[in-house]
């Protein structure tokens, strides 16, 4: 049934065509829908997703964690134009995708009034940008990370209470990024950043992209406690799914 809802959800989607925005991450996003002031509501989600906002149910947002603070959505008619105002503060990884507005009239969907606006976040210049892709193991969760690819060597490292966190793959340079997967904790904030492989970054140092901080308050990237541990995996069994985090030890 999922499957289906997401087809028709693509076949009616795709036959409009979406404004395209990009934006660096970090920075505030504002995209504006008009819609017929004589629709009875308006609905607006993200890609596929379940809508995050109904005209019906007030100023009232459905989102994860890490986006309900930043999100704000304003009702808006001006001169007689009806328009829905979506305003997204401190842009992260996870906001990229298409915005759709669909717009009912007595429960009908009215094909005209379906507005699209594609948001591209891209990394800031020499920045790594970090996103959760899918549970690891109890308690970890594998992270997608991408920057831009330097003329010289680069890897990319994240934090958790100063240790140093397991790396999935090495860094790997495809077309203009440098890519690479990590492992973190799900109980607490992670500070990720790029660097050049002769230029290596303390934790104290590494605040390019944060996960998990708006979840766990009070603790940042410069923990008074030593940051030369690193927890590492047994590579000769890296299984996705069932591969599990071993102890932690002394870098070499």
């Amino acid at each position: 049934m999922t499957k289906l809802i997401t087809l028709i959800f693509c076949l009616i989607v795709n036959a409009y065509e979406a404004k395209g925005i990009s934006l660096m991450q970090g920075q505030e996003a504002n995209l504006i829908f008009p819609y017929p002031c004589n629709s009875t509501e308006v609905t607006l989600q993200q890609s596929n997703r379940r809508p995050f906002y109904r005209s019906t149910e007030g100023p009232s947002l459905s989102l994860p964690a890490n986006q309900a603070q930043r999100f704000q959505v304003k009702n808006l008619i001006v001169n007689g134009s009806c328009s829905l105002d979506l305003t997204i503060n401190e842009l992260m990884r996870d906001d990229q995708g298409t915005y759709v507005l669909f717009v009912y009239k007595d429960g009908d969907i009215l094909g005209d009034g379906i507005q699209r606006i594609f948001l591209e976040v891209n990394c800031p210049p020499k920045k790594a940008c970090c996103v959760v892709d899918e549970y690891y193991s109890r308690g970890w969760v594998t992270i997608d990370c991408t920057a831009d690819a330097e003329s010289l060597p680069g890897k990319i490292e994240c934090y958790q209470n100063g240790l140093s966190m397991p790396h999935l793959t090495d860094p790997a340079v495809r077309g203009s990024l440098l890519k690479q997967n990590i492992i973190i904790r799900e109980s607490q904030p992670a500070f990720c950043c790029y660097f050049a492989l002769n230029a290596n970054k303390s934790s104290c140092e590494c605040d390019d992209t944060v996960l998990f901080q708006n979840e766990y308050h009070g603790q940042d990237s410069c923990p008074n406690i030593p940051i030369t541990t690193q927890i590492s995996t047994d590579h000769t069994n890296m299984n996705l799914k069932n591969s599990k985090v071993v102890s932690e030890h002394p870098s070499t």
